[in-house]
């Protein structure tokens, strides 16, 4: 018992607990804002000295305490509506940091024992307006030609990187001949600058721009038609031919921009050399870092795609095998109905009836996904009340339904096959006296069929059909680990057991 009951503990654990700490991790919109906390504990650690886990994670609780101003107020921006959403907001990602910047750029008031400084408010702005767009992108998205590609995430990248290196260089006098260069950004001077601001972010462009022409040229040219097509050694070398070729002439390329000075560029090699080895070397990195990502993005890809088609493969496999169903039923209860009609027996209209309201939930339900248990079962009382009328007189026919069933769905004309095989195998066949046993139980959301039947002393010659089999791909396909079927046969009865899971 013990042993049962950490399993199921276990099994719990698994299918839920996991699942919910995943889901609210990542539904959780103040969850992001840790990487801040994590960030300003690592970049302090150059001003502190931390000599374990315990002096870390008290860092850790300090940042967090600095910034919790901000965090308020993102939650109280999330659960309020209106103005006072907005108003929040406003204090917390503008009133605070202004007043912040303030604390750490004034020399009279600046606290030396502030642990976090302007890099965390630089990364939690950077974070708050991703969360923006991630936002504004999830209602316009249809609307807009922009795709969540990865070379649309790179130039995305490019240009945030472009404008923030702008900024820096826009706020202080002659950068390049003022190094090393401070990573401050001087929101007065930009504005008052703005059109210096606007000539510097186009050179970064162009600068970075040469790093993102490098990576496309990877992915598109040398991945998809070299790598792919020709293997890794061709790659390689095609590859190092790119980098030879390429690299002193966009270097070159680089060196006329403004910006740059003769005693310092923004090439790999910060010199007016454009065939350094520096040159070459970073733009071997660009491909050396892009080459997992790409091949890791195109490995997903495919995975989706092939995932998506495997699934609807399954579903036009399960569609063909229900429209497999209902043919088979039709065929044999229009034989019943011939022979009755034959015979001329008074029984013909009734059976008459009784088909048109089998079929009526053939044609109207029987290709859906699911219907309700409800429908089921009724549906089932049609189908034996039929058969009854036709071997009332050579089978012995025990039938155990519930009276009320739960509203719960289940794959339509699944039972029924089971049923249509115990009367056509055990008792259609059959000279002498026949028993079939029916019962169905329904408990909480599990199902439980038991149909037994007798088996003639001579078996039919005539095959099985493609009924089984078809319901037990069926059930494959419908409930995946959510059935067990068994089928015995022992003591001159066929006996089939099914318990399902209907949710």
């Amino acid at each position: 018992m013990i042993k049962q009951a950490l399993v199921q503990v276990k099994q719990w654990a698994t299918q839920h607990l996991s699942t919910d700490l995943t889901q609210r991790l990542v539904d959780n919109r103040l969850a992001p804002m840790l990487i801040a906390v994590i960030l300003a504990t690592t970049f302090s650690f150059g001003r502190i000295d931390v000599l374990g886990w315990g002096e870390y994670l008290f860092t850790v609780a300090r940042v967090l305490l600095e910034l919790s101003p901000i965090f308020v107020c993102k939650y109280l921006s999330i659960n309020s509506r209106g103005m006072r959403g907005v108003m929040a907001w406003l204090v917390g990602f503008v009133a605070f940091p202004g007043a912040a910047f303030l604390l750490l750029n004034n020399q009279v008031l600046q606290a030396h024992w502030l642990i976090s400084d302007e890099k965390a408010l630089y990364i939690l702005w950077l974070l708050e307006v991703a969360a923006l767009a991630k936002y504004w992108l999830g209602s316009k998205l249809n609307h807009l030609r922009f795709k969540p590609s990865l070379d649309n995430v790179f130039l995305v990248i490019l240009i945030g990187v472009s404008l923030f290196m702008a900024a820096v260089f826009n706020s202080i006098d002659d950068p390049l001949n003022n190094q090393p260069i401070a990573m401050v950004i001087d929101i007065k001077r930009n504005i008052l600058h703005f059109a210096t601001f606007i000539a510097y972010w186009l050179q970064f462009m162009c600068v970075y721009g040469a790093l993102y022409l490098t990576y496309y040229i990877n992915h598109h040219w040398l991945i998809n038609q070299v790598l792919k097509r020709h293997g890794v050694y061709h790659y390689i070398w095609v590859s190092a031919l790119f980098l030879l070729v390429a690299g002193p002439v966009v270097s070159q390329v680089l060196m006329w921009l403004p910006i740059n000075v003769e005693s310092y560029t923004l090439t790999g090699s910060t010199n007016y050399y454009p065939f350094s080895v520096l040159n070459l070397y970073i733009g071997f990195l660009v491909i050396l870092f892009s080459l997992p990502l790409i091949l890791t993005f195109k490995l997903q890809v495919d995975n989706t795609k092939l995932a998506q088609l495997e699934q609807e493969k399954l579903k036009t496999e399960l569609k063909w095998l229900q429209q497999q169903i209902n043919p088979h039923f039709l065929f044999n209860t229009l034989n019943n109905l011939y022979a009755l009609c034959l015979a001329k027996s008074e029984k013909a209209p009734e059976l008459i009836l009784q088909l048109a309201s089998l079929l009526r939930f053939v044609v109207y339900k029987g290709g859906n996904e699911r219907v309700s248990l409800v429908d089921e079962m009724d549906y089932l009382n049609d189908y034996i009340q039929l058969q009854q009328l036709r071997v009332e007189n050579k089978c012995q026919l025990r039938v155990n339904l519930p009276s009320k069933v739960p509203s719960l769905p289940i794959s339509p004309l699944l039972l029924v096959m089971f049923i249509e095989n115990a009367f056509k195998h055990g008792v259609e066949v059959s000279d002498q006296q026949s028993q079939l046993d029916l019962m169905i139980e329904v408990s909480g959301n599990t199902l439980h069929f038991c149909c037994k039947n007798s088996m003639p002393e001579q078996a039919s010659s005539s095959d099985g059909g493609i009924g089984l089999v078809n319901v037990q791909r069926r059930l494959a396909l419908s409930y995946p680990d959510k059935h067990q079927l068994t089928i015995t046969e022992t003591d001159g009865f066929y006996r089939v057991e099914l318990t399902l899971e209907l949710l």
